[in-house]
């Protein structure tokens, strides 16, 4: 089995009216089909903030106002059909939407001087009374947990994809 190691960031944004939570349908990747957090790596020369901000844009078409840090979690999640397993380590953040009309989700994104298309298959809010009825990525488990808690906890979750 082939190790790899992914870090990105993530942005936590629900409404606190609906107490719904901002995800995105994931194609591509371990989380391809599921419901996951908007966000992901850093390009070159990208701080986290800049990389969050531009992540949102790409995946959700939301400008944000980040909050504050969250803190980190890691899982490990192995990929069968790939023979890899992925130690994937997950900076969080709270984030607000900021005032205005959402973008159209562009069809192709670059990332390092290369193009490729998007992974996002569009923006949802999800309630999280959906949460068991749904298939959620282990991020958007992880902010779910955080959202009814206040704490990710330091635990690394082991996923079998």
């Amino acid at each position: 089995m082939n190790w790899q190691r992914h870090i990105g960031v993530y942005g936590i944004c629900h409404d606190p009216a609906t107490k719904k939570l901002c995800v995105i349908q994931k194609k591509g990747g371990p989380y391809d089909g599921m419901y996951d957090l908007p966000g992901g790596s850093l390009e070159s020369n990208e701080t986290l903030e800049e990389a969050l901000k531009r992540e949102f844009v790409e995946e959700t078409g939301y400008q944000i106002e980040v909050v504050r840090s969250i803190g980190t979690a890691d899982f490990l999640v192995e990929e069968s059909k790939r023979n890899r397993c992925v130690h994937h380590i997950a900076l969080y953040y709270e984030v607000l939407v900021k005032e205005g009309q959402a973008r159209e989700l562009p069809k192709k994104v670059s990332a390092d001087s290369q193009v490729k298309p998007n992974d996002s298959g569009g923006v949802y809010w999800l309630d999280p009374s959906e949460a068991s009825t749904v298939p959620l990525s282990p991020l958007v488990q992880k902010a779910l947990d955080w959202l009814a808690s206040g704490d990710l906890g330091v635990e690394a979750g082991s996923y079998s994809m």
